[in-house]
Parts: structure tokens; sequence; C-alpha cells
């Protein structure tokens, strides 16, 4: 059966300024130390301190894109997927319910150049 579905293409831009809307203050985004955790740990609260430790850039892309099919993350280097990041930063305390995704997508704009296109692609299924 043929469906479709969309998939998310990302591409390494050096972009300038950041998204509009509400963004993290005071972030701090550094290579995990080696050796590190295991398990990538987060966490979101306004007012509080947000620490994403141990993610990969793939990790951070499912969290602020809402991919849950890594096949729909296609480009990008070899080491989205290896390489670990900790992100500190100060969460707004007036920040809006829902506004992690979009804070998260500015944040990897800003630090890595990160653009996205949806774009829709066609395939087949055995279902």
């Amino acid at each position: 059966m043929k469906h479709s579905r969309v998939a998310i293409a990302f591409t390494v831009l050096w972009l300038s300024g950041a998204a509009s809307g509400q963004v993290f203050k005071n972030a701090d985004v550094h290579v995990s130390v080696p050796g590190g955790r295991d398990q990538a740990m987060g966490r979101f609260a306004p007012g509080a301190r947000c620490e994403a430790l141990g993610f990969t850039m793939l990790d951070l892309i499912e969290r602020a894109y809402g991919v849950r099919d890594r096949d729909w993350v296609v480009g990008g280097p070899a080491w989205v997927g290896f390489d670990k990041f900790d992100i500190v930063a100060e969460v707004p305390a007036d920040v809006r319910p829902g506004a992690s995704r979009p804070m998260l997508q500015a944040l990897l704009a800003e630090r890595f150049g990160l653009d996205s296109n949806s774009v829709r692609r066609s395939g087949y299924s055995s279902s």
C-alpha cells in the first residue's frame, strides 16, 4: 500500500538572530564529558534552570520538532547521532505553556545553525 509521510530535512546553515518568541536565558551549550551519562536527562519548568544532559543532536531534534521516528530525520553530518551535548539554561518565569519546543528550536538554530524543512515523501508499506 502506497502512503505519504512528512519527513523533516535538516541542513546546517549559519543563521543570524533568534526566532521570534520566548527564548532561553543564559544558555550554555557544550560537548558532554566523554564517558558521561549513558541516558539523556532533561527537565523544563518556568522560572527554573533547564538542564538537558547527554543528548545527541538527534535527541534534541526529536524533542524540538516532535519527531517520533528517527528515520524521518534526513540530512546532516554523521555525528548528529553520536556526539553528546549538555544544555543548561534559565527558563523565563513568564514562559507560556507549550513553549519548550519553539524555545529549543530557536536555541538549536542559534547555536548550531540548524534549519529545518518539512518535505512530503512517498513510500510503500507492506501493510
